[in-house]
Formats: C-alpha cells, sequence, structure tokens
C-alpha cells in the first residue's frame, strides 16, 4: 500500500464513502462475459453444492446437489455445470487464419465475486479433468475440468482479464474505510461505493448479516437453514439417488440455496455496472492481445488427443514464472499510473514521480556527445513543477508516461521549482514523420522513473540450479567437514 493509499483510507474512513482511486477502468470487461456464483459445503475444499452461472443477469443457471457429500448427486450439479461452461468457451474456439490484431479477436472471460470463488473453480477443475479410472468422470466434465483449472491459473497473472473477482477489481478502483480482510465480502465494498441513507459503515454491517458471496457460506446460515434442509433431505431420500425422488424430496434445499445465491449474483452484476461506467485504460486492451494469445495457445492444446497435464511445476518453470510475474507486475504498475491522472497522483506523492508545465523548450538543439564526433539531436525542456520533488537529482533518468515510454529523459538541473531536461531517446523522425515529443510551451507532462517498457525476462537465478538447493562451494566445505583420520583410501591395482 502506497502513502497515497494510506491517505485514502484514512480520508474514506472519516468521511464514511469510497473514495476513488482511478478514474480509468484498468481492465478489459468483455461484452458477454460468464458469470459465476457459487457456494461450496463447509470442510470440503471442492464439493459443490449450488451454483449461479449464466451471461444473462436475469437468465442465470442454477443447479444444486442437495447433498453433496454423495458422488452421484454431486456430479448431478457438476455434470451440468460443465455443459453450460464448454457451451460458453464453444463461442471463443479460435479461428484459423483470423489476421485481426490480438486484442480485437474473441476471448472468455469468467466473472466471478471474489478471489476465494477463481481458487474453489481452480480446484473443483482440478479434481475432475483426469477421467479416473474406467473413464467414469464423462468427457465434457473432463474438458470442462481442465479449462477451469486454466483459468484458476491465469487468475494470478499481473494485469490479466480472463478471470475478473470482483472484490479485487472494486478495490483497485476505490478504497473503501474498512480493513483488507473486510474488503473481501462484495456486498459490503458495495455498500462503500454506493452507500445508503444510513451511510457506508451502517451498510457494510448490515452486509455482514446477509449471505455471504461464497463459496464458503456463513456458519450461522449452515446451522439455523442449510444443515436442517439437508437433514430431512437425506431422511425423505432413504439414500436413494433415483432422479425422480432427489427432484422431489430436495426442494427445500434447492430453494434454501438458490436464496442465498441469488444476492451474490445481483451485487456481481452491479459491480459490473459500477466499472461500466469508467472510461477504458489504454493499457488494458494492449493487455487483453496477451489474454487472447494465452486463451488461443491453451485452447488449441487442450483439443488434442494427447493432453498430457502436470500437477506440479518442475524448478525451471517455478522460476521462469516467478520471473515473468514480477516483470509483469512492474510493467502494470507502470502502465496504469502512466494512463490515469489519479494513478500518477500516487507516484507524486511517492516521490517516483514528477508532473510540471513546459515553459521553455528548445525542439532543436543539437549537441556533440561526449566521445562522439556527430552533432545529435537532444531537445531541451524547463518545467515549472507542479509540486516540490526533491527525489530526482542531476543525472538521473526519466521517461515521458506518453508513448509508451518511448521518450527517455535526464535531469539536467533543477530547483525547488523548476527541472531541466534533455531528451535522449524517441526524437529521431521516423519515415519523414516527426514524433509527438512535450516540447510545446504550456503542456502538461507527466514523467516517471518506471519503466514502461518490458524487455526479455531474466530470472535472476541460475536455471541449471535451484535456488532453494543451490550451496556455495564454501557451504558444501562446511556441512561435508568430516575429519579424514583412520579413514582408509580407496587404491586400484593394475591386473
Amino acid at each position: 500500500m502506497t502513502l497515497f493509499d494510506s491517505y485514502l483510507k484514512v480520508r474514506a474512513a472519516a468521511e464514511d464513502r469510497a473514495l476513488p482511486r482511478a478514474s480509468m477502468c484498468h481492465r478489459h470487461l468483455g461484452d458477454e462475459p460468464l458469470v459465476i456464483v457459487t457456494y461450496k459445503l463447509a470442510g470440503d475444499p471442492a464439493s459443490p453444492l449450488g451454483v449461479l452461472v449464466g451471461t444473462h443477469r436475469d437468465r442465470p443457471a442454477f443447479f444444486c446437489a442437495p447433498e453433496p457429500r454423495n458422488r452421484d448427486l454431486r456430479f448431478g450439479l457438476i455434470n451440468p455445470f460443465a455443459e453450460v461452461v464448454l457451451d460458453y468457451l464453444q463461442g471463443y474456439v479460435p479461428v484459423e487464419g483470423d489476421d485481426r490484431d490480438a486484442s480485437r479477436r474473441p476471448c472468455p472471460q469468467l466473472v466471478v465475486p471474489n478471489t476465494a470463488t477463481a481458487q474453489f473453480l481452480e480446484v473443483l477443475g482440478r479434481s475432475v479433468r483426469h477421467p479416473g479410472p474406467a473413464g467414469l468422470i464423462p468427457p465434457a466434465t473432463v474438458q470442462a475440468g481442465r479449462h477451469l483449472a486454466w483459468f484458476g491459473g491465469q487468475a494470478e497473472h499481473p494485469g490479466q482479464a480472463l478471470v475478473l473477482p470482483m472484490t479485487d477489481l472494486l478495490c483497485e478502483h476505490w478504497t473503501t474505510g474498512q480493513s483488507a480482510l473486510e474488503d473481501e465480502l462484495l456486498a459490503a465494498v458495495l455498500a462503500w461505493i454506493t452507500p445508503g441513507p444510513d451511510g457506508a459503515a451502517a451498510g457494510a454491517l448490515d452486509a455482514e448479516d446477509g449471505p455471504t458471496a461464497g463459496p464458503t457460506s456463513s456458519p450461522q446460515w449452515d446451522k439455523k437453514h442449510l444443515d436442517p434442509a439437508i437433514a430431512d433431505f437425506n431422511a425423505a431420500r432413504d439414500r436413494s439417488t433415483d432422479p425422480s425422488v432427489v427432484d422431489t424430496v430436495g426442494r427445500e434445499v434447492r430453494e434454501v440455496v438458490r436464496a442465498a445465491l441469488q444476492p451474490a449474483w445481483e451485487d456481481t452484476w452491479t459491480a459490473l455496472d459500477l466499472l461500466r461506467g469508467l472510461p477504458t485504460a489504454p493499457h488494458a486492451v494492449t493487455r487483453r492481445s496477451r489474454d487472447a494469445r494465452e486463451w488461443e495457445w491453451w485452447s488449441r492444446r487442450v483439443s488434442g488427443d494427447d493432453v498430457r497435464l502436470r500437477n506440479t511445476l518442475s524448478d525451471r518453470e517455478a522460476i521462469r514464472l516467478l520471473a515473468e510475474r514480477e516483470a509483469d507486475t512492474a510493467l502494470v504498475v507502470a502502465q496504469e499510473c502512466a494512463d490515469d491522472p489519479l494513478r500518477f497522483a500516487a507516484q507524486e506523492v511517492d516521490g517516483t514521480g514528477v508532473r510540471g508545465v513546459v515553459e521553455y523548450a528548445d525542439a532543436d538543439r543539437r549537441i556533440i556527445p561526449p566521445g562522439k564526433t556527430r552533432r545529435v539531436l537532444r531537445p531541451l525542456i524547463r518545467l515549472r513543477l507542479a509540486h516540490e520533488n526533491h527525489r530526482f537529482e542531476a543525472d538521473d533518468a526519466l521517461c515521458w508516461t506518453e508513448r509508451d515510454g518511448a521518450v527517455s529523459m535526464t535531469v539536467l538541473g533543477r530547483d525547488d521549482a523548476t527541472m531541466t531536461l534533455e531528451m535522449t531517446s524517441g526524437v529521431q523522425r521516423v519515415g519523414g514523420v516527426t514524433p509527438d515529443l512535450p516540447t510545446e510551451v504550456g503542456r502538461v507532462v507527466r514523467l516517471t522513473s518506471l519503466d514502461l517498457a518490458r524487455g526479455p525476462v531474466k530470472p535472476v537465478h541460475d536455471l541449471r540450479e535451484t535456488w532453494t538447493h543451490r550451496r556455495l562451494a564454501d557451504d558444501m566445505d562446511v556441512v561435508n567437514d568430516v575429519s579424514t583420520d583412520n579413514v582408509s583410501t580407496p587404491t586400484t591395482s593394475a591386473s
């Protein structure tokens, strides 16, 4: 959490309302995402109790397992749910020869109330993505399980929009006056963003007394409503799993579960509407290209006859994945600050960004760099700073937040009110066209020390040896420091 976020958190609590921490939506929102709201049985990681799923707010599909601990009844929910997921994904099968830009090609999107639901879907997918002995699990369920497990893994990638947990996304765009743990309840977050007549804090307290957004249910709800209904169902069915019997005697459990899931379903769509009300950040579209490419690669791989899936990553794969996510995390932070003036304000407070108005510019300045013989173009600008910034000194490198950071600058000098900078890259003509440069007097310029260009991912660890098992030579000498007294040395004899 940055200093600016701490300031917003204190103000939100004092003013009893959520405060925006972004003026743009930094995730791409699909035109027809698949919304999934789930409940699972307490104490069992992969036993779904009820699911609401669909692409339309008014027409969700509802599936319920009145007794999830029974395998037949549990798969009475999992199998039809898997078919809905597959039907949705069939609309996004890659088309060979589609030469459109990746950001414009179709790409699926799953929307869930919170991160716990995304994790539950991954666990559920992993539990059914193998046919099992004698192929007990239907092929459609196996295929859907593979997809759900893959989506769960993608949900952890920085900046992705394949899986959108609404609590995380709302808290990336608004700051509430409650703790991070309380922000995991979707209804409470919405109470802060759209407070009622009694105020945000009171609305959040009321939300805590209502149903959870899943996948884990409230213990009080379990004890008061769910447990008695399941007990009555088990007594009435008398161990029968016949669909006609289950449909008849399981009506009470289905009504209880449906009523508990409905508020979370409505809240998820309300959260989507709030985010759709924000303009889309430019880099959100750029990052969608990565999502489309990943989906196309995965869709082709999983559609083959011989699909082999690993349950764990190798050491090298883990190192590469960690390095990739570290690099993308830094890139997403830089992109969001470049897109959004409100996000950039956090940089100004932390001292990693500076904003000012051009009061002098020499766009045609040419110099001979040290050690060179040819004159090169090095435009010069002087900024009237909007705020004091004592972090940047002479020779520090900054980049312009526009043009994806292609224009780099070096600080030549500064005082409390102004900063003089020399442009060192991104200034040459391309195809006879003069590039856009911040050399217009009166123009507001935002500069950042963050890197807006993602270079090749270079793990900090040696891929030949895992860092968790690597031991320096000196350490090995200490560990193996065993006295060799009275130890015979093997000899070889010639025959």
